[in-house]
């Protein structure tokens, strides 16, 4: 709980430093890829984050410190749903903490579901960290009319795409083992994975679905062939807490390779 409570003081203090605008500036630009239209007649387009050079941008999840990513999709329209495929982070040491995350630039690949066939427009916002020697959050506006135009994939989304995390199988994994204890605010998870090793510094992530829970980022351990992190899983809000354990997510990062695991057993 006193780790929750440095980070929300530490974000309380975001404001104060400088924020850049929604237009963008000379420490970090946001893109949009049209790319192309799918056989399924999904639409994979990218947004594509540019720093000044040094600066570094979050994971999906940011790790021990950071400023999660975070995504308005208000003005778009023929959207019904939207998926992003993160490319493999990096994994980055500050202060004794370590980060997940992207240096000098990113880009992610969107896929949009239309409600019906013809144009999608899509736009929104992109609240994101650009971190140097300190974090600031920026808030930068998007959007983009795709067509059918474009049939062929993009040569920047389709390189994202083949830098997804492997899965399950073709990662090696043979076991996944999840202990849930009750703690006094929420749960405790312990995690033990059965694969091959990525790599010296290795680094195991849990997520949930719910936003609303608050994860901690506990150490890694490796012992032979198995994998081990814990964590502290803590609602938000008070009330009654369970996790399903088909939905726990666990990321093995390491060595410029990640493995993407979706459940326990």
């Amino acid at each position: 709980m006193l780790k929750r409570s440095l980070l929300a003081a530490a974000l309380a203090l975001l404001p104060a430093m400088p924020v850049l605008s929604q237009s963008g500036s000379d420490v970090a630009r946001l893109d949009t890829v049209h790319g192309w239209r799918m056989a399924d007649g999904n639409h994979m387009a990218a947004l594509q984050i540019t720093m000044r050079p040094g600066w570094h941008t979050y994971w999906r999840t940011p790790g021990e410190v950071g400023i999660p990513p975070q995504f308005s999709w208000r003005g778009s329209d023929n959207v019904a749903a939207v998926s992003m495929h993160w490319p493999v982070p990096e994994t980055f040491r500050s202060n004794g903490y370590r980060s997940i995350g992207y240096e000098d630039s990113l880009i992610l690949p969107v896929e949009v579901v239309a409600k019906s066939s013809g144009p999608i427009r899509l736009s929104g916002e992109m609240t994101f960290g650009a971190c140097e020697e300190v974090c600031v959050p920026v808030t930068l506006p998007f959007a983009i009319d795709l067509t059918e135009a474009a049939s062929a994939p993009h040569p920047g989304i389709d390189r994202a795409l083949k830098n997804r995390p492997s899965g399950r199988k073709q990662g090696g994994v043979t076991a996944v083992e999840c202990v849930l204890s009750p703690t006094r605010d929420g749960l405790s998870l312990r995690a033990s994975v059965t694969m091959p090793i990525l790599g010296a510094d290795e680094l195991a992530v849990v997520e949930l679905p719910d936003p609303s829970v608050w994860i901690s980022g506990g150490a890694t351990v490796r012992e032979g062939s198995v994998i081990t992190t814990e964590a502290e899983l803590v609602p938000t809000e008070k009330a009654a807490f369970a996790v399903n354990r088909s939905d726990i997510r666990i990321t093995v990062i390491g060595d410029g390779q990640a493995v993407d695991i979706r459940g326990c057993g």
